[in-house]
């Protein structure tokens, strides 16, 4: 039903609910609906139930029944996303005619993107014949120019968005300058309250800023790595298994109950081990229409200006760091014809013979004039 924007009706039209009869639930009540949303689970305040419960009561005032199956909602979802379970679950109803009127607590639960607000209501109105009343905002739709209303309000719920956006980035701007952390650091390192704060800790309205440290308990962890693939020539197989099997510490970050091929690279790759800490080198740019996000580099010049140098939190030689990245790009290299366009590998690269050898000159055995292998084959 977002595909497209209902740009041929305008505000002037007479609202679809009043050519539809109302739904009843058995008598004389109207049936209704309501939908709930909140963000973060910073936002219990602004739960779901005390929403609901805001719903129910300006629908008994108005003498409208809203059932317990109608009741529609998106616990820890953002708002500028067009695909919620809840959400999506709400207009399936408007749009099956389970509903006469929908509740909502304010426009922002229903879409923080005016491009979705505003496309969801007049969907809802014109072509489910659904009457939509926000509780804290006076706007029902079935009050002359509530269009107008709809859209300063969607509008005003949209850069409410892009100034937290900006007013986070202020803040991380501000802390890059004075060398406090993001909470960007990675594995052997960690935070600690910035020297001076202490005092800050606990308080009701200040949080106290905190640095980077090396961690003593878990830098061992990519200081091993380094030494066993550059020094001791073992593969990331290897590594990755013992990893976990001396069940290694891995990045707060991580949601993986095991190690994979992609841990054991981010750290080989990581500069940050040699005391260089970029930030800032990709953004995040949201679809309006989806609320899909992706990231896209930042200019050159902009990331140079946050770029920390760190000595004090180097873990690994440069020399050892170098020579990792050039056995990296030899690896890279030696099966770049096996690699298909999404990254995957296939086959095998030309002289490899499995991991599993069948015959014992299988690989050993080259041409004097060619110095191509010669393979073996046949069951015996």
């Amino acid at each position: 039903p977002h595909s497209t924007v209902l740009a041929h009706l305008d505000s002037g039209t007479a609202i679809a609910s009043a050519l539809v009869a109302p739904r009843t639930g058995g008598g004389d009540r109207v049936e209704a609906a309501s939908y709930s949303r909140f963000s973060t689970n910073l936002q219990r305040c602004e739960s779901t139930d005390a929403q609901q419960h805001g719903c129910r009561e300006l629908a008994d005032k108005n003498e409208h029944q809203i059932l317990s199956e109608l009741e529609f909602s998106d616990q820890a979802v953002s708002g500028t996303l067009l695909a919620r379970d809840g959400f999506q679950a709400m207009l399936a109803a408007g749009h099956a005619r389970k509903f006469a009127v929908l509740y909502v607590f304010n426009l922002a639960r229903l879409a923080r993107e005016s491009v979705i607000g505003m496309p969801t209501l007049k969907d809802l109105v014109y072509n489910c014949g659904v009457r939509v009343i926000s509780v804290t905002e006076g706007l029902d739709t079935n009050q002359e120019g509530w269009v107008v209303l709809a859209t300063i309000l969607c509008l005003q719920h949209e850069q409410f968005i892009k100034t937290l956006s900006a007013d986070v980035r202020r803040g991380h701007r501000f802390n890059r300058q004075n060398e406090f952390s993001n909470g960007d650091y990675c594995l052997g390192f960690t935070t600690v309250i910035a020297p001076g704060e202490e005092h800050l800790v606990g308080h009701k309205n200040l949080k106290p800023h905190k640095v980077v440290v090396i961690n003593a308990e878990t830098r061992w962890v990519p200081e091993s790595i380094f030494q066993w693939f550059v020094i001791e020539h073992k593969g990331i197989q290897w590594i990755i298994r013992e990893l976990n099997r001396v069940k290694a510490p891995k990045d707060h970050r991580s949601s993986r109950a095991k190690r994979n091929r992609g841990n054991v690279l981010s750290i080989l790759k990581n500069a940050k081990y040699i005391g260089i800490w970029p930030w800032g080198e990709t953004k995040v740019v949201r679809d309006p229409i989806t609320g899909i996000k992706r990231q896209e580099p930042r200019p050159a010049e902009e990331c140079e200006e946050f770029l920390w140098i760190r000595k004090d939190l180097a873990l690994i030689d440069p020399l050892i760091f170098a020579e990792a990245q050039e056995i990296l790009k030899e690896n890279q290299d030696r099966v770049a014809e096996q690699r298909s366009e999404e990254g995957k590998i296939h086959g095998s690269s030309k002289g490899h013979f499995g991991r599993r050898r069948q015959h014992l000159l299988q690989g050993m055995i080259h041409c004097p004039e060619c110095k191509e292998a010669f393979y073996s084959g046949g069951s015996n």
